[in-house]
C-alpha cells in the first residue's frame, strides 16, 4: 500500500511482511537537502504509524550524497525515532553511485549498535533477510 509519494521517493507499507519500504527515484539527482528532510520525515511518519520491525530502503536509483551535517540530522531526527518505534533491522538495496552509497553507509554507521543493517544488490535477498527472525 502506497503511504507517501513525492518527486523523489515512494513509501509503501507491506502488511503481508510488516515492512515499510522507501523506493528512491532517479530524480534524486536534483534532490535538495530540504526536500530530503521532508521525505525522511514522511518516512518516519509511516514507521511510527505502522510500527514495523523491519525497514527496507531501495536506494538503487538514489544519487544524492548526504553531507556530514545531514547525516547527523538523520541520526537525531529519524533513526533515533525508528528505535523508539521498534525497528530492529534496516535493509538496503545499494545504489551504483559510489558517493551516495558511502554517505548512506556513514549515516547508518553511527547507529550500527542499535540496528542490524545489511546492504544487498538483490531485492529478494534483502526481503528474505528482513523476514528472517
Amino acid at each position: 500500500m502506497l503511504v507517501y509519494e513525492s518527486d523523489y521517493i515512494s513509501i509503501f507499507y507491506h502488511a503481508d511482511t510488516a515492512i515499510v519500504e522507501g523506493v528512491w527515484h532517479e530524480s534524486t539527482k536534483k534532490l535538495r537537502d530540504d526536500d530530503f528532510k521532508t521525505d525522511m520525515l514522511a518516512w518516519l511518519k509511516a514507521v511510527q504509524t505502522h510500527q514495523p520491525v523491519n525497514v527496507l530502503a531501495n536506494t538503487r536509483e538514489y544519487y544524492h550524497s548526504i553531507s556530514p551535517e545531514l547525516q547527523q540530522w538523520v541520526n537525531e531526527h529519524i533513526l533515533a525515532h525508528y528505535l523508539a518505534a521498534g525497528v530492529k533491522k534496516l535493509g538496503f538495496i545499494v545504489t551504483s553511485d559510489l558517493f551516495a552509497q558511502v554517505s548512506i553507509e556513514q549515516t547508518i554507521e553511527e547507529q550500527a549498535q542499535s540496528f542490524s543493517a545489511l546492504y544487498f544488490e538483490d531485492e529478494d535477498k534483502a526481503i528474505a533477510w528482513l523476514r528472517k527472525a
